[in-house]
């Protein structure tokens, strides 16, 4: 798959789909890009995109970046991904 393909999935909802988090219906579907990608489980050379949504009240909070890297950052070690 190409990494045009690949990212217009991603921006595709999806029926499980969900708020990253207070889990309500989403408004918004947003990628996060970490500046170390390999501290966050990609091969050396490599990018790493995750995928996550947000309703539309807890977008407008201006605490959502923190909350959302800390909530991928903790779903992602209790699945011993990095």
């Amino acid at each position: 798959m190409k990494t045009a393909e690949a990212l217009d999935l991603m921006q595709q909802p999806r029926t499980n789909d969900h708020c990253l988090i207070c889990g309500s219906q989403p408004d918004m579907i947003g990628m996060f890009v970490p500046n170390d990608p390999e501290a966050w489980g990609a091969a050396p050379g490599k990018a790493r995109l995750i995928r996550y949504c947000l309703c539309a009240r807890c977008a407008a909070d201006p605490t959502a970046p923190e909350r959302v890297e800390k909530i991928i950052q903790h779903e992602m070690e209790s699945c011993h991904v990095r």
